[in-house]
């Protein structure tokens, strides 16, 4: 069970599944069509968001993504997060876009303990 989003002034901080790295989003078939790991993905960080209920931040945004690893297997840490997390968020209307316009900063990083992706989205100036 995935619990609640947590919430300060300003931020708002959302738990998901593990993201698939960014190498097997896609899969060639007459044109580009998502994975079916994206796919399942999606959908389970898709109800977790539901569930959680976070509000939407409104305009720029710095994001951060903590990440534990689900085993011991070797991971770079750019090619995990970043393009499935921010597409949900975008998807689920948190953040009002992907662009230059609205994230204005990613971060992420590996963790010992908790979740298997813990998102921060914090309004800036």
């Amino acid at each position: 069970m995935i619990p609640p989003h947590s919430e300060r002034a300003g931020e708002v901080r959302i738990s998901l599944p593990f993201p698939p790295s960014q190498n097997r989003l896609f899969r060639q078939f007459k044109g580009s069509h998502l994975s079916e790991a994206y796919r399942k993905w999606r959908d389970e960080a898709g109800w977790g968001v539901k569930a959680q209920r976070p509000p939407k931040v409104s305009g720029p945004v710095a994001i951060s993504v903590a990440l534990k690893a689900p085993d011991k297997r070797r991971r770079d840490l750019d090619n995990v997060g970043f393009k499935a997390v921010i597409d949900l968020l975008v998807s689920h209307e948190i953040i009002e876009g992907d662009d230059c316009k609205f994230v204005k900063r990613i971060q992420a990083e590996w963790v010992d303990a908790g979740d298997p992706c813990t998102v921060t989205v914090r309004g800036i100036e």
